[in-house]
């Protein structure tokens, strides 16, 4: 892809300006299939100094430089085009009549203003440079209109037909009749670019930054979504699979909301962490109208015990390996008594986090959904955080119609590269789309420091500085903050005037804190993650792993870690 400036156009600049679709037309093709050798700079505008009392000004569509090839100044011009009477006209969809202005001698002029341009600047690396000069007609076939060319400007010309091969095009424009090129080269070309697309940096806060990219990623969610949904209706048994930051969970939520709302069904959307579900049914994506039921899995043993009128057991104890049986069989089989006894419930049920699921709890779900029902399964097998590994019975993928999900569209690039790290493919096969100039930012406690330290000066940064707000923030630590083995305390930690709690509902004076497992499937603007070298990690987690894969890709936009790089660099191997 070529470097195109500015790096594109927006959909509102493209609709209130429909007089310039001959112009992004050639942009986008210019952008898509061009090499990253290629410059492309749009619309560029240059003042030079005619005498001292006047300046003049001049835009050309396009200036395309490549540092091997040589410089082309490109006038486009849509429509179809007609001469009538020496007088050059264009023709609209509507049957429209423009006049317009020969673009051959507009493009020539345009090379000579540029040159008077240059010649203002001292050292001028370009003086003397040779400027190829085309004219593209996006529209028109050149037959059409070639009786009215000069023989001499028809190999300068670009048409429809050849703007379908805009590279092989250009190169043939910028070879003189040697077959050789004039090199402008890379300093030269920089040295362009300052004059026709200056760069110039502000210092931003960051949360202006989060917001721009915040924006990227529901763009790019929203255009994932379209795909999906396309493919969803028609298929009654899906497996998705996708990395961390594909927009697995905000695709469940969308698509069981709108069955509810456009299709009228009653769904059910399940998954296996409670964070996940309280904050889904807390959001937007909720619809209560008696259609739609959201429940981590064992939320929903409990409520359907309770509708068949079954007497719930209790748990035997508080500590996880207490709880292991209650909750891999007892609960489990309770929802298949319970379901055997209320019948088939839903027209579609959703589950996210698959890969949590046992095989054994696939048969309950199944209960609870009716013969002709719609079976959805989210799944990464990478984010699997507790137990042994865990498979889809055989029959159910079987039966499915699988989508892989390969693109990150919920982190920033930088931030998913990263993540990837952790990843057994690193990478290979799967590839993010928002940029950022924020990287991962790495903050080692030194000795004699106290985490609680270096996270409550980070805080105060954060949202006194750079502006952010504190539900924008989530600490994360690989220990459970439940059994006492991490040094934050809900509702008694304090970093400053913040207290930390364990619930996502924050007031103002309040941060979210978490284990990496329990935010698993959510997310968060930024993050900051702790604990990454505690003792206790070695008793308590089984893959450090997959827990720093999932603890890096919970942060959509900014990302911190408390550890220096080469610390953290080790935990990959």
């Amino acid at each position: 892809m070529a470097r195109m400036f500015p790096e594109w156009i927006s959909d509102a600049q493209r609709e209130t300006n429909p007089a310039r679709n001959a112009e992004f037309k050639v942009y986008d093709r210019l952008a898509h299939e061009l090499s990253d050798d290629w410059y492309v700079f749009y619309s560029s505008v240059w003042t030079w100094t005619e005498n001292k009392n006047r300046l003049g000004t001049r835009e050309e569509d396009f200036v395309i430089a490549h540092p091997k090839i040589g410089i082309l100044l490109l006038e486009v011009k849509g429509g179809r085009i007609g001469v009538q009477n020496g007088e050059w006209q264009s023709v609209d969809r509507g049957d429209h009549v423009w006049s317009i202005k020969n673009p051959y001698n507009q493009v020539a002029v345009a090379g000579i203003s540029l040159s008077h341009r240059l010649n203002e600047e001292h050292p001028n690396p370009l003086k003397g440079f040779r400027f190829a000069t085309a004219v593209c007609f996006p529209d028109t076939k050149l037959s059409s209109v070639a009786e009215h060319i000069d023989q001499n400007h028809q190999h300068l010309t670009i048409d429809a037909e050849c703007l379908q091969d805009i590279q092989a095009t250009l190169t043939a424009i910028l070879q003189d009749e040697n077959g050789q090129f004039v090199e402008p080269g890379e300093l030269r070309i920089l040295w362009l670019k300052e004059l026709l697309a200056p760069t110039w940096y502000f210092s931003a806060p960051m949360s202006i930054q989060i917001n721009n990219t915040e924006d990227a990623v529901k763009r790019l969610t929203e255009a994932q979504f379209k795909v999906l949904y396309d493919f969803a209706p028609n298929s009654p048994r899906l497996l998705i699979t996708g990395c961390a930051g594909s927009g697995k969970t905000m695709l469940t939520a969308e698509t069981a909301k709108r069955m509810v709302i456009k299709e009228h069904k009653k769904v059910l959307f399940v998954c296996y962490n409670r964070n996940l579900a309280i904050w889904l049914r807390s959001s937007s994506f909720f619809i209560d109208n008696g259609q739609m039921m959201v429940a981590n899995y064992h939320k929903l043993c409990a409520d359907f015990a309770h509708s068949a009128g079954l007497a719930l057991p209790e748990a035997p104890g508080t500590s996880r390996e207490d709880n292991q049986l209650y909750f891999a069989e007892t609960l489990p089989n309770t929802l298949v008594e319970a379901a055997a006894k209320i019948g088939e419930q839903f027209d579609a049920i959703i589950v996210d986090e698959g890969q949590d699921f046992l095989e054994s709890w696939w048969t309950s779900l199944l209960l609870l959904l009716k013969p002709a029902g719609r079976l959805h399964i989210y799944y990464d097998d990478n984010q699997r955080l507790w137990g042994p590994p865990r498979a889809l019975p055989a029959e159910i993928i079987l039966a499915m119609e699988p989508i892989i999900l390969s693109t990150n569209v919920r982190n920033t690039k930088s931030i998913h590269n990263l993540a990837m790290k952790f990843h057994p493919s690193k990478g290979k096969g799967y590839e993010a789309h928002v940029g950022s100039s924020i990287d991962p930012e790495f903050v080692p406690v030194l000795i004699g420091e106290s985490e609680q330290a270096v996270v409550r000066r980070l805080v105060e940064r954060l949202t006194k500085q750079e502006g952010i707000l504190p539900s924008h923030i989530a600490i994360l630590t690989p220990l459970s903050i439940v059994e006492g083995n991490s040094i934050w305390q809900p509702n008694q930690t304090l970093l400053g005037r913040y207290r930390l709690v364990h619930h996502l509902n924050t007031a103002p004076h309040e941060i979210f804190c978490s284990s990496i497992g329990a935010a698993k499937g959510l997310e968060f603007p930024v993050v900051i993650l702790t604990e990454l070298y505690s003792p206790a990690i070695e008793k308590e987690i089984l893959n450090i792993k997959s827990q720093m894969y999932v603890g890096v890709s919970r942060a959509r936009s900014h990302l911190i870690i408390l550890s220096s790089p080469e610390d953290f660099e080790q935990l990959m191997q």
